[in-house]
């Protein structure tokens, strides 16, 4: 966004990442990861094309903020399992790398999901209002 803080007519002196633990985290991770870097600045560039004034009026330096939210779940140990740290009845399924489905079902707050039965290997982790996570498990 810096780089193209003229374009967008932004001061990029004033541009923020906000996020608490695993949210700042998240937020670390969207600024260094290329493709996702590339789809926040598309996405913000849309955004702000609306509100960008034309040439000759008269522009503040306004702040530009994101706020990185905190995962809905916390990882055991190994991976062998997840629980949920807030939400109820959040829907969850785990993906093999060719895309099948492996495991699927709904959770609470404070429950967790027992991922042990499956075998070691890479799997891909959704989790409703949560972003896919890639995670491995060995035995």
């Amino acid at each position: 966004m810096r780089a193209h803080a003229a374009e967008l007519r932004i001061d990029p002196d004033k541009i923020y990442l906000l996020g608490n633990s695993a949210g700042g985290m998240m937020g670390l991770e969207n600024i260094y990861a290329d493709s996702v870097r590339q789809k926040a600045f598309a996405f913000l560039y849309k955004l702000a094309a609306g509100l960008i004034p034309s040439e000759g009026e008269h522009t503040t330096s306004m702040p530009f903020a994101t706020i990185a939210r905190a995962s809905r779940i916390e990882m055991g140990e190994n991976n062998l399992s997840f629980r949920v740290t807030r939400g109820q009845n959040v829907a969850y399924a785990v993906f093999g790398l060719k895309g099948e489905r492996k495991l699927m079902g709904r959770a609470s707050e404070g429950e967790t999901v027992d991922l042990s039965g499956l075998e070691s290997g890479v799997y891909y982790l959704r989790v409703q209002g949560d972003v896919a996570r890639r995670i491995g498990i060995a035995k």
